[in-house]
């Protein structure tokens, strides 16, 4: 698959250069990769994303494998594929896209791609280093020490746009995509938990607590912004989420969380208890 496809960096690293968009803004740029998604993968995936101002849908490049050929020859994570050799795709939606390569002639073809606009943070929202502390009930944690912290990835290399997965931290992601794109056996404990979110998980709206943290003496207000997450095979326990640096990281995942449970698809992982 295209969508979901690696690639090994055995080919020479072309240059990228700007095109501009006529304005004095350089914002296209092609990449030639030596072999079409027919005969081998490209190491990144190209997932459909709409356009909140408009309602359009475009095929962006959301994730992209380390040591890649995509990243090897300058693939910027939130492109926009704009042309396919010398068909425009610029207005077509994901699939007529995804077509478009799967038709592609064996040999080498060109990508031209957009930079990353204002649509690239929806893809920041979904793989973000957080709190995490899965209890009983939908309260967050009595004290701050309570919570832990995980690197959750929304989609991704890994799995399908609903699957929400827990890593350790970002470094154990890459050690994972690095193992999977080299075809590296992955240890059953570096697995990451996964919840294949569906329309049966209940989801709590975004709140705010508040800890005092003693802080040489002295008390200190620390606020930590999150959402509860609840799969259908727990009974009590529910997952939350939460980020003391940013409330917009929490309202980002949970946009993306919302989105996921309505674009429910089945993976090979089960839900997790």
């Amino acid at each position: 698959m295209v969508a979901n496809s690696m690639a090994r960096p055995d080919s020479p690293s072309v240059a990228r250069v700007p095109l501009g968009d006529g304005n004095g803004v350089d914002n296209i740029y092609p990449v030639q990769f030596s072999t079409s998604p027919t005969e081998g993968t490209l190491g990144m995936i190209i997932t459909p994303i709409t356009d909140p101002r408009d309602g359009r849908e475009y095929a962006m490049v959301s994730q992209l494998a380390p040591m890649s050929a995509a990243a090897e020859k300058g693939v910027t994570l939130g492109s926009i594929i704009k042309k396919v050799n010398e068909v425009d795709v610029s207005q077509e939606p994901h699939e007529s896209v995804m077509e478009t390569l799967r038709q592609l002639q064996p040999g080498p073809f060109t990508m031209m791609l957009e930079v990353p606009g204002p649509l690239a943070k929806y893809l920041q929202d979904a793989a973000q280093q957080c709190l995490v502390r899965k209890d009983i009930g939908p309260r967050p944690p009595r004290t701050r020490a309570q919570w832990g912290s995980k690197y959750l990835v929304l989609g991704g290399l890994l799995g399908n746009s609903n699957a929400l997965q827990l890593y350790e931290s970002e470094q154990h992601y890459n050690e994972i995509i690095l193992a999977f794109e080299r075809s590296f056996p992955i240890p059953k404990e570096q697995i990451p938990k996964t919840y294949e979110l569906g329309p049966k998980f209940k989801l709590g709206p975004v709140a705010e607590k508040v800890y005092i943290d003693d802080v040489k003496g002295s008390s200190k207000e620390v606020r930590v912004t999150y959402f509860w997450l609840k799969s259908p095979m727990s009974k009590l326990r529910s997952l939350k989420i939460g980020s003391l640096s940013d409330p917009s990281i929490i309202k980002g995942l949970h946009a993306q969380v919302i989105v996921a449970r309505r674009a429910w698809v089945s993976i090979s992982r089960g839900n997790g208890e």
